[in-house]
């Protein structure tokens, strides 16, 4: 980031002078739609991932193209009455192209085009009739960014193959550009091109003109972003372990170069503006993570927090940051100590929901509305079920942040799963996000591996109800807490977790769960994490941990195995495993394995093969005691491996590294020690119980349980005081 005053002063009168040159050349273009300045009050919308307009992009006549039209017309119609919205903002993925290769292309349009044509056509088809929806339910802005179906990803990223569409990326940007961010087909002029406070609105220059732009409405900047772009030879299919880029063909997510100093001049410019209250950026991708992730490809931002685009917003005041992509909904605020950047990610897709944005002078009210009714998908009723408030001074200094529901800020130093094993829930009473079968929306019923599975367990970790477990054939027994319950797993048990990840790329994770039997017998599956579509990943990793004739062996990829030299703990008594990775994009063989609280080296079982950096499938599932939602091809690679037999009971996963303090704290006995005390920051001395006894446990919890630099007596509180620290159950 630039600093001297005086460079910055010099470059922003050269692109003043440069965006009036523009202005004057484009002066006998049609009218754009004109932004407003001034303050007021107004709301807005935010719908990511909508994905239902793909067949608007062939014969409108079709079944499913009057389908969609008529049912999305009723949707934007009620939406405009009960909620109004001045403008839709819609960060990507408003078609699937993503899912249709391009001779599918081809012959929807009657076979004579070439793939470049087709491409085209049917996308700039799309999204001038997409948009002619929004109009006619009376939203006439769109601002759109681009997803990677506007660009026929995930598969289509991929450098050779059938599904591959590397070719055709420009004529599907080409129509994007052209379908969303042009005057209309016979005016060729940018939508969203007046200068913001004297800097362009678009990176006139770049490869992102077309599909980048910031336009003012009122009192309120929008900066839309292209965070997609080409990267490695283009031969070959683009990942870097080492630094946990990229994953997804020769597409990678981040902004850089010249179009990153666009959106720096913007930003400094629009600083420069006292009428501009509040700034949004939306794109596609999430940054920080991690997210609540639900049958997606789960693509993410190089660098994440620490990225150039992320600190530049921190560096210049943004106030919340839109993106999609992962079909879910996630709040999360930046860590910077100068900064209240907040992130929201949300999902329309299906019409199952969106958000709401109001905004005065000196607040942003954002609501998050969740789709309900008897059907599975377009219901057309909405409840609200989140909501997040930051409230300023009338300087623009952020003065509180609020939030709860769906919306809640994401505390990840807690775990973001937890499963205790205390209660079993009716299946249809514990709605999970995109979780439905047999036509209804909430399933009282679905089936994991051939077993019926019609209750579910509640997660008590940060990553809430949408990582419930559901559950089969699960007996719940006395356990090893007084009082307590654990589930006793056989062959017919499932417990597995419909949600996507946490674990992606090289982003850290860390695992532990409780586990007795005394069947010493060849492989039994304790914890999996992988693929619930298509093969085993041999670019990417999974993570299989099992216990083979009473010992811990750990899977990372195909020919990359571990165990540990340890004598069978398959003895008919408690034990604790837990793993974790001591920082992100470590070796393999750098994962750490606890038994019991005392760390084993990893062995090589493979040693013939060559270790890596972990780089983790980004669209997984998780599943305890079995293979769970692990697609057919995955199960037939490990048909060798045994449903696990036994107790389960205390399961928990982190996004952080566990410190040996950390893991003694959740491997030691679940009774508080009465007599122990320790001291506050104001010198008061308190027992174990201060920790949880008002609504400030979870503070509390992250303040004086989990091991940090700056805070000795962690490890000592937690050993203390297991069950006040939430180590033992949710409470």
């Amino acid at each position: 980031m630039r600093k001297q005053h005086f460079f910055r002063t010099l470059q922003h009168a050269l692109l003043c002078s440069f965006a009036f040159l523009l202005m004057i050349a484009n002066s006998a273009s049609a009218q754009e739609t004109v932004s407003v300045a001034g303050g007021g009050e107004f709301t807005f919308l935010v719908m990511a991932d909508i994905h239902e307009f793909t067949p608007l992009a062939f014969d409108p006549n079709s079944k499913d193209a009057i389908f969609i039209t008529e049912m999305a017309g009723k949707i934007f119609e009620n939406v405009k009455e009960n909620y109004g919205g001045e403008f839709i903002m819609m960060p990507g993925d408003s078609a699937s192209f993503g899912k249709m290769r391009n001779d599918e292309i081809v012959e929807q349009l009657g076979g004579d085009l070439s793939p470049n044509d087709a491409v085209y056509q049917a996308c700039l088809n799309c999204y001038t009739r997409t948009k002619e929806l929004f109009r006619t339910a009376g939203y006439d802005i769109v601002l759109p960014s681009t997803g990677d179906h506007e660009l026929g990803g995930n598969d289509g990223f991929r450098a050779r193959g059938r599904k591959s569409k590397f070719t055709t990326i420009p004529s599907y940007l080409r129509a994007y550009v052209d379908g969303y961010n042009r005057k209309g087909p016979n005016d060729s002029a940018y939508l969203f091109s007046d200068p913001i406070a004297g800097a362009p609105a678009r990176p006139y220059g770049t490869l992102f003109e077309g599909s980048s732009f910031a336009y003012r409405f009122r009192n309120v900047l929008v900066i839309s972003v292209d965070a997609f772009r080409t990267a490695g030879s283009g031969k070959k299919d683009y990942i870097d372990r080492s630094n946990g880029y990229g994953g997804e063909g020769m597409i990678t997510c981040d902004v850089s170069g010249d179009h990153l100093a666009w959106f720096e001049d913007v930003l400094i410019a629009a600083k420069s503006d006292s009428s501009i209250k509040h700034i949004f950026v939306e794109s596609h991708i999430p940054i920080i993570q991690p997210v609540r992730t639900q049958q997606s490809s789960g693509q993410f931002m190089d660098d994440a927090d620490q990225s150039a685009f992320w600190k530049v917003m921190n560096t210049y005041g943004v106030d919340i940051y839109f993106a999609g992509d992962v079909h879910s909904t996630t709040a999360s605020k930046t860590k910077e100590s100068n900064s209240n950047l907040v992130q929201i990610i949300s999902s329309s897709r299906f019409f199952a929901g969106f958000l709401t944005v109001h905004v005065t002078n000196d607040s942003i009210q954002v609501k998050h509305h969740n789709e309900f009714g008897e059907k599975s998908r377009f219901n057309n009723q909405y409840i609200e079920n989140g909501m997040l408030t930051i409230t300023k001074t009338s300087r623009g200094e952020v003065i509180q942040i609020e939030s709860y529901g769906e919306l809640e800020l994401l505390n990840d130093a807690l775990p973001l799963i937890h499963l205790d094993f205390e209660n079993l829930y009716p299946l249809s009473t514990r709605q999970v996000n995109g979780l439905t079968s047999n036509g209804k929306l909430i399933p009282d019923s679905i089936n994991i591996g051939g077993v019926a599975c019609n209750e579910s367990l509640k997660n008590h970790g940060s990553f809430g109800k949408h990582y419930d477990a559901q559950t089969g054939n699960i007996q719940l027994v006395q356990g090893r807490r007084n009082g307590g319950f654990s589930a006793q797993m056989s062959p017919d048990s499932r417990l597995a977790i419909f949600g996507s990840g946490p674990l992606g790329a090289g982003r850290i994770v860390s695992v532990s769960m409780w586990f007795k039997t005394d069947h010493d017998q060849d492989e039994m599956v304790l914890c999996h994490y992988g693929s619930f579509w298509g093969p085993v990943p041999k670019k990417k990793d999974h993570l299989l941990l099992t216990l083979g004739r009473g010992v811990p062996i750990l899977y990372i990829r195909p020919g990359q195995a571990y165990s540990v030299a340890i004598d069978s703990i398959a003895d008919g008594n408690w034990h604790h495993v837990a793993l974790t990775m001591p920082k992100q994009n470590c070796l393999s063989a750098e994962i750490q394995l606890f038994i019991d609280g005392d760390e084993y080296p990893l062995e090589s079982i493979t040693p013939w093969s060559n270790d890596k950096n972990v780089f983790f499938l980004t669209s997984g599932r998780m599943s305890f005691g079995g293979l769970g939602y692990a697609s057919k091809r995955t199960k037939e690679y490990y048909m060798d491996k045994l449903p696990y037999e036994g107790e389960l009971d205390d399961i928990k996963v982190w996004s952080r590294t566990l410190s040996p303090g950390d893991i003694r704290g959740v491997s030691i006995s679940c009774d508080d020690d009465v007599d122990y005390k320790f001291t506050l920051k104001n010198g008061r001395s308190v027992k174990c119980g201060w920790i949880q006894a008002n609504k400030k446990t979870l503070k509390r919890r992250e303040r004086y349980c989990y091991d940090k630099s700056d805070k000795e007596s962690a490890s000592d509180i937690a050993n203390a005081c297991p069950k006040s620290c939430g180590f033992c159950s949710h409470d």
